[in-house]
């Protein structure tokens, strides 16, 4: 797909979710400029351009973009990368988890963590680090058990998203390790 396509269906999102059908975005336009654009609207433009390309967004990835033009080059970036795995969702394009060790377990978690909510920052992720409302926001709580649920094959139940099992790397990894020693 060319950039001026992804820039007009982009603009035709923002449109919709902003309710401004006289919107004409520009690549150089940022958030400043674009009337509704804001922290608020964020997750609203994002699910919805999400839907409208068939791609995944990393949590904190349309958080990071300081404009139109560098929306445009992430859509482009996920589309390349879904028609490479064969796949739109992440889920459908991994393989099962076969758990040999904890820290297997633990490997694999703060992959995940590392790559969808610290873009690649290693080093701000140790195991006892309080992860709720510091490095993980509400939003990005049904992110990680979408994934784990995805990645192990277990079921969470809501009544298990709490800070015991969800705050820390530790933590995290001793829920899951329980939950699949439970199916044993």
């Amino acid at each position: 797909m060319e950039k001026s396509d992804l820039l007009q269906q982009l603009t035709d999102v923002f449109r919709e979710v902003l309710n401004n059908d006289a919107l004409v975005l520009t690549p150089e336009m940022t958030a400043a400029e674009i009337p509704g654009w804001n922290s608020d609207s964020d997750s609203n433009i994002a699910a919805a351009a999400e839907a409208r390309f068939g791609i995944k967004f990393k949590t904190a990835e349309p958080e990071q973009l300081t404009n139109i033009a560098e929306f445009v080059a992430l859509v482009e970036r996920k589309l390349k990368q879904q028609g490479t795995s064969g796949g739109a969702a992440y889920a459908s394009s991994v393989e099962l988890f076969e758990p040999s060790s904890a820290d297997g377990i633990e490997r694999e978690i703060r992959s995940f963590l590392v790559d969808n909510f610290l873009l690649g920052q290693t080093e701000r992720l140790t195991n006892d680090q309080p992860l709720l409302d510091n490095v993980i926001e509400s939003s990005g709580v049904l992110e990680l058990v979408s994934y784990l649920e995805d990645r192990f094959t277990i079921v969470v139940a809501d009544k298990e998203i709490n800070p015991d099992n969800f705050n820390s790397v530790t933590n995290i990894v001793a829920y899951v390790t329980r939950k699949l020693q439970s199916k044993v």
